[in-house]
Formats: structure tokens, C-alpha cells, sequence
């Protein structure tokens, strides 16, 4: 669970570097011309409560998700990109409110939301504006009481071993419901495929310094251990439906209805595997 946690944060952190810059230019003017759109998220929330309060997402290529069409054992992230937003995480004892940014991704699965990334603020910036600026947002979260799982990574200035990296933890984060929050400096000069980009842009801009950082902030919603989520809810849905587990359903059935459950649909569990009653049963 660890190490495919670990592919998912990669995967995703590399397609937020590609949207970042995608988006910078489009977005620069939105945020000059009006104020910030306010997207409200809650962890454990269904998709279609998100959709409802917030509009509809896309997918990576900036284009609407068409549930219909996605299989359920494909469960893409949905993203907010090229947009001015205003995050506000709600939860009535850990909630808060990042400063304002372009780039949401929430990963979901089978219609209910796991966890999700932003990037506060707009353009990249130089570390020690950057530094500040994370530093802030730590002690706003502890504060409200979010606690640290471990020591804080501080780096002492920009040509710490750390900082030099493409990604550098400065806090993991906990609270009482087990839940997770992690906030990570991505310095772009360390992606290969971007520092040429953040190098021209910043001699475009006459800046003195390369403004090359920026703040990843991910909320991880705590994992349920007691059920197997393909063995306890995927596999059972397929079968009640399609009589055949094997065969996939579409997302849309799962965000239609996030809250199906084999018992509820009077299923029975003979084992570890659950299936259609007998009759009689």
C-alpha cells in the first residue's frame, strides 16, 4: 500500500509540473481580472457532492470527465487546472483555507474522495520568499491542531541538500482522525524537462534571481483497514449488477451511488468473498 501510495504522489507531482506551466500564463490574467473561485472539499466526500457544490472537473487534458465511458478499475484524478482558486478545506475542528492558487488534483476512488493536492499561490518564487511563505502555513495548521508525525525539514538556506532536490518534505502531518497532510517545495530548476522554461521566463521577466519554487500541499484521507475495497465493494457491485464480477462497471455507477454496499443490496458473505443469495437464504 506503501509503495503504490508513493507511485501515485510521482505520478501526480510530475503531471502538476506540466500543468503548472501550462496554465501560468492563462491564469495570470483570471487572477487580475477577478477574485478567486472558492472550492470547498472535504475528505471522504463523494464526488457527486464535490460536483454539486463546486461544477465539474476535468481531466488531465483540460477536457470534461465523461464517467460514462471510464471503467471502475480506472480511477482517474479529477483536476481543476487553468483556473484562480480559492481552497477551503472543510472540516468542523481541522479545516482551513490556503492562499489562492491554480492547480487542484483530487484522487477519488470508486466515487469517493481519498485525497487531493493544491498549489497555492501563482507563479514559481525565489526560496526565501518561498520559505517564508511555507513556514506561515505550518504554524497556521499547527495552530488549529494538526500535530507532526515526525521533525519538521527546515532547510537552513537555498543550498541545503534538500532544497537541491526536485521535492523536499518540510512537514507530515497528523490529526486525532488519523488523517494525513504533507507539504512539499517543489524546486522546478530540478525537473529536467521545466528548468530550461523557469530559466528563459525569469530573463523575460528581468528578474535578478530565478524564481523557481513552489508549495504542494496534500491532504491523504485515512485508510480503512477493515474492508478490501475491490473484494468488499467492486467485485460484489459487478456481480449484483452484471452477474459476473470480471466485468466492469462504468465510474458513473459509483458516483451515482458512492454509498452501495453488498449487505445493503441483501448480498451474503460466504467466507471472504460475497455473493447472490440462494433461494430460501
Amino acid at each position: 500500500m506503501a509503495n503504490r501510495r508513493v507511485l501515485v504522489l510521482a505520478l501526480m507531482a510530475t503531471a502538476l509540473i506540466g500543468l503548472i506551466y501550462y496554465t501560468q500564463a492563462r491564469v495570470r490574467t483570471d487572477r487580475l481580472s477577478a477574485p478567486p473561485q472558492k472550492i470547498k472539499i472535504r475528505l471522504g466526500e463523494s464526488v457527486k457532492d464535490f460536483i454539486r457544490v463546486n461544477g465539474a472537473p476535468s481531466n488531465y487534458g483540460g477536457q470534461p470527465i465523461d464517467f460514462d465511458r471510464i471503467q471502475d478499475e480506472y480511477l482517474p484524478p479529477l483536476w481543476f487546472q487553468d483556473k484562480w482558486i480559492q481552497l477551503v478545506y472543510e472540516d468542523p475542528k481541522y479545516g482551513f483555507e490556503l492562499p489562492a492558487g491554480k492547480t487542484l488534483t483530487i484522487r477519488q476512488t470508486l466515487g469517493t474522495i481519498e485525497h487531493f493536492q493544491f498549489t497555492p499561490f501563482a507563479d514559481a518564487m525565489p526560496f526565501e520568499e518561498t520559505d517564508a511563505r511555507v513556514r506561515q502555513i505550518i504554524d497556521m495548521l499547527l495552530d488549529i491542531g494538526w500535530r507532526p508525525r515526525g521533525k519538521l525539514h527546515l532547510p537552513k538556506d537555498e543550498n541545503d541538500e534538500e532544497t537541491r532536490k526536485a521535492r523536499n518534505i518540510y512537514a507530515q502531518l497528523k490529526n486525532d482522525d488519523g488523517n494525513e497532510l504533507e507539504i512539499t517545495v517543489l524546486n522546478l530548476a530540478a525537473f529536467p524537462y521545466v528548468s530550461t522554461s523557469v530559466l528563459e521566463k525569469d530573463a523575460q521577466m528581468g528578474r535578478t534571481r530565478i524564481a523557481r519554487y513552489m508549495i504542494e500541499v496534500g491532504l491523504y484521507r485515512k485508510s480503512d483497514l477493515t474492508r478490501d475495497t475491490y473484494r468488499d465493494l467492486l467485485y460484489p457491485r459487478r456481480l449484483f449488477v452484471n452477474g459476473d464480477r470480471k466485468k466492469p462497471l462504468s465510474l458513473r455507477v459509483w458516483v451515482d451511488d458512492p454509498d452501495w454496499t453488498p449487505k445493503r443490496a441483501g448480498m451474503i458473505k460466504r467466507g471472504t468473498d460475497w455473493s447472490m443469495p440462494q433461494k430460501g437464504e
